[in-house]
């Protein structure tokens, strides 16, 4: 999961490289939320993409639905918009 957070902080953080204690929180805070989503999950029952052969079609059945999961809970209430202005 944590694999995970990297890769998707890498490319989130690409553009801002020049503020390195932005990148640490949004790769701290990417973490959590990906260990958060892997715990709500496997307290749902639900398999997650570490549980499972990688590369096997339930490991990519789990990783589909693990990134939707990720995608749902970043879009989470409160909106981005009522912190900081967009």
């Amino acid at each position: 999961m944590v694999k995970f957070a990297i890769a998707l902080s890498a490319k989130v953080g690409a553009a801002r490289a020049d503020n390195r204690g932005m990148n640490a929180h949004t790769l701290d805070a990417l973490a959590a939320l990906t260990e958060t989503v892997a715990v709500i999950r496997h307290a749902r029952g639900l398999k997650n993409p570490h549980d499972l052969p990688e590369g096997s079609q339930d490991w990519q059945r789990a990783a589909d639905a693990f990134a939707d999961d990720f995608l749902r809970a970043l879009d989470a209430e409160p909106k981005v918009g009522a912190w900081w202005r967009i």
